[in-house]
């Protein structure tokens, strides 16, 4: 949903929410939704029915596959595997090669993905990145011995992959380290400092916001300013207060409505 969607289901009379308006124009970047929204009062709006989270379940369960894709890895070139015999190095080697080479391209288009969205700390992600790291790793060390004490032929080829993820997983786990640490540096030292205006609101949803591309932050701006011009043409809002929404900066429009103006009949979250 839009800003403009969300704008046009407001009806005269009803009032503003304005944290919900801004989020609604940031609903393709769950990394600043996270920044601007962390209590998750406004994460959903519009509600998925049911049939649609069916229809996704097949996605989800592939994806919880290949995140855990290195672990089930680890488990197949293991020599000792729930009381069950030794298996085939020449077998299970190039199988962990596969489940490797597989959860690769997933591993990657996450680090993409989370790049181009802003580079927010994600929870879900350090546990991905953590476990092609470390677990990758192990899998190199234990797929590398058994394949040189059973002379497996062309064993660097399937080990290969194996360490291809662990190297991207710790390049992406010290990448979402770093993001975690910029967004505790914005947090104040103090909460004293807040009253004084030492510390600018928002920081760290300003600095995420300037990390999207030019042509993104002006497709949001303009969406904005399309919800602020439909909420003042059917008189939802006055025009005084339309105008003093459009000189909002981008992540700080319920910030900047919330400020003491002239009283009106919308709300400020």
């Amino acid at each position: 949903m839009t800003a403009r969607e969300h704008a046009a289901t407001i009806q005269p009379g009803s009032g503003v929410k304005w944290r919900a308006l801004e989020l609604a124009a940031f609903e393709r970047h769950p990394g600043i939704l996270r920044v601007l929204d962390p209590s998750g009062k406004y994460g959903k709006r519009g509600g998925g029915s049911n049939r649609a989270l069916l229809l996704a379940a097949p996605f989800m369960l592939l994806a919880f596959a290949l995140y855990v894709g290195p672990i089930w890895g680890l488990a197949t070139v293991m020599e000792w595997r729930f009381g069950q015999a030794d298996s085939d190095p020449a077998v299970v080697i190039p199988a962990a090669g596969i489940i490797f080479l597989v959860t690769l391209p997933f591993l990657v288009l996450s680090a993409v993905v989370w790049w181009r969205r802003g580079r927010t700390p994600d929870r879900f992600l350090d546990y991905q990145a953590g476990i092609a790291l470390f677990i990758g790793g192990l899998t190199v060390v234990l797929a590398t011995a058994r394949a040189i004490r059973g002379d497996v032929p062309a064993w660097p080829l399937w080990v290969l992959p194996i360490l291809a993820v662990t190297i991207v997983g710790g390049v992406f786990f010290v990448a979402l380290l770093r993001a975690r640490r910029a967004v505790r540096a914005t947090v104040p030292a103090a909460k004293g400092q807040a009253r004084v205006g030492a510390v600018e609101p928002l920081k760290a949803v300003r600095e995420q916001v300037e990390r999207l591309p030019a042509p993104e932050r002006e497709a949001i701006q303009q969406d904005l300013l399309g919800a602020l011009d439909d909420l003042e043409r059917r008189e939802v809002i006055k025009p005084a207060e339309a105008e003093w929404a459009r000189g909002a900066e981008l992540g700080k429009l319920a910030l900047r409505m919330s400020q003491p103006r002239k009283p009106s009949r919308t709300t400020a979250d």
